[in-house]
């Protein structure tokens, strides 16, 4: 009697639904059940102390050509798995029967123990402490929190178990931020006491290692750093030759062309985008002062989104996170592009904003309210509650083509050699 033929992905492929579940045996228990719907699950059938089970492996998929061991990983996670896969994972699972065990039930406490171990590392700790203390926080000040520990603190502790960190691993991370944002350092040294008193509070870690955190000079509140007329053009020059990432470079060039803050910039979407309006539609909600606001988009702007559309148009986000597409890039990029350009000591990313008021102020072509409207400066004045995000639009839009061709003018003065200058959208 003749051995049953061993699956293979052409039969399987080739294998139509019918009306009724439909079993191809690949032997030793395992079998692809294909179902009315057409979806596709492995299944392996055991018997253990004298019953018989059916242990769910996953579901049938390929591998795309080129496959990262990154999305390999993340297939794997969502229980897709190749013939291959599910051989394996099949004669995994039969060790666990010899040894009088049950699958599905070895596999629910492997689950249970992996969660664990994540949410009593430094990382899920933070995330327990900032849901429950960010619900009585401004919208902004849990997405500012939230973004330091992601950016800064993460990278640094976030996957060490929190109970066995030492008070040296934290203060090294304060310290390196402190280098680049000394008032961003105050605030983390001020988080990671507070994920620690709750971490003790709930048992995480029997002593708190934040009580004696190294101790950082407040920093005097100063202006942004912003560009002097001057310094725009070299500055510029200096962005067109930048080596670092596409996305990082245009959110740059964008962050000048709109003047919207960092965080309206970087975390902008595609479905806030009317290119046949040329606007940008902003929503209350990612707003700091949480109105809804409109930014013309200059000539320069919408050539500039074009081509970032053609690289992240499938996207939510205009510039996604690399580890994480479904997220927006990292707030710090900005900062770390000046940074590498050796600029930071005379701009910071809020002071593209500061330097392009001064330039509208001074060129006395648009009044103050103008101006503080580019920026999206509200009102104190309570009387002025019925904001109107469309006010000074057509003074806006103007404003904002000829801020864009200062750009381009003040980028071509310092080229004297190049025949073919490009603007700021280039």
């Amino acid at each position: 009697m003749s051995m049953p033929a061993k699956l293979s992905d052409t039969r399987i492929k080739n294998t139509k639904p019918t009306d009724k579940p439909n079993k191809l045996t690949d032997g030793g228990g395992l079998y692809l059940q294909i179902n009315p719907n057409g979806s596709r699950f492995w299944r392996y059938r055991y018997r253990l102390n004298g019953k018989e089970n059916v242990f769910a492996i996953g579901e049938y998929g390929s591998a795309p050509a080129g496959e990262t061991p990154e999305a390999k990983s993340m297939r794997n996670s969502a229980r897709i798995m190749t013939l291959a896969e599910a051989r394996f994972a099949q004669a995994e699972a039969r060790k666990l029967v010899k040894a009088g065990q049950n699958p599905a039930t070895a596999r629910a406490e492997n689950k249970r123990q992996a969660s664990s171990v994540r949410a009593t590392t430094f990382e899920g700790v933070a995330k327990e402490w900032l849901a429950r203390a960010g619900v009585k926080w401004k919208k902004e000040t849990y997405r500012q929190r939230e973004r330091l520990l992601e950016a800064d603190i993460y990278p640094e502790i976030g996957k060490r178990p929190i109970s066995e960190l030492k008070r040296i691993e934290l203060n090294s991370a304060i310290l390196k931020l402190e280098k680049r944002a000394p008032q961003m350092a105050v605030i983390a040294r001020q988080l990671l006491q507070s994920i620690f008193d709750h971490a003790e509070h709930t048992g995480a870690v029997t002593e708190s290692v934040a009580l004696r955190l190294v101790n950082l000079e407040i920093p005097k509140a100063v202006h942004a750093r912003q560009l002097k007329s001057f310094e725009i053009g070299p500055f510029l020059r200096i962005c067109e030759t930048y080596s670092g990432s596409f996305e990082v470079k245009s959110a740059m060039q964008l962050a000048w062309l709109t003047l919207g803050r960092s965080m309206e910039v970087l975390e902008a979407e595609w479905s806030e985008f009317d290119f046949e309006k040329s606007l940008w539609r902003i929503p209350a909600n990612r707003m700091k002062k949480g109105r809804d606001h409109i930014v013309p988009l200059s000539k320069q702007a919408i050539i500039l989104l074009t081509k970032i559309h053609v690289i992240s148009g499938d996207r939510q986000h205009l510039f996604p996170n690399r580890s994480d597409r479904s997220k927006p890039i990292s707030h710090g990029c900005l900062w770390k592009m000046i940074d590498s350009m050796g600029w930071r000591d005379r701009l910071c990313p809020h002071g593209i904003r500061g330097t392009a008021s001064t330039e509208m102020n001074e060129s006395q072509r648009w009044t103050k309210d103008v101006v503080e409207a580019i920026l999206a400066h509200a009102e104190d004045d309570k009387t002025r509650a019925s904001y109107n995000s469309a006010q000074y639009l057509v003074q806006r839009t103007e404003a904002l083509q000829w801020w864009a061709d200062l750009l381009d003018t003040k980028r071509n003065e310092v080229e004297e050699c190049d025949s073919h200058p490009r603007g700021l959208s280039a």
